[in-house]
């Protein structure tokens, strides 16, 4: 298992976000992972790492992901508005624009 950091923002809003680290055998696994720890914190009375105001956009119009390994370097993986994405698209970074280095971002935009 590595340790993934995962950049998250509501799909109808471009500002702010959220980081969550989580353990999974792969960038891909991570983003599964993560989608369930915030369907289950609905039935939790706190959790310190995931709000109800996250699980209430998960329910909603939906989340933006984007994956990156602990250390930021890079973007692994991403899901934006239910589309899953290897690499990450310009638009899928720069929707997390907050929450992410912005080198990367750059960077996303180059390869696009």
């Amino acid at each position: 298992m590595e340790k993934y950091l995962i950049a998250i923002g509501a799909v109808q809003h471009s500002q702010g976000g959220v980081v969550i680290a989580v353990n999974a055998p792969s960038a891909q696994d991570a983003i599964w992972i993560l989608k369930r720890m915030i369907d289950r914190r609905r039935h939790q009375p706190f959790n310190e790492l995931i709000s109800m105001s996250l699980v209430e956009s998960y329910d909603g119009a939906g989340l933006n992901y984007v994956v990156m390994p602990a250390d930021r370097s890079s973007l692994l993986c991403g899901e934006c508005e239910g589309t899953f994405e290897s690499p990450v698209s310009h638009r899928l970074a720069k929707s997390l624009e907050y929450v992410i280095p912005i080198g990367l971002v750059y960077e996303a935009a180059r390869q696009a």
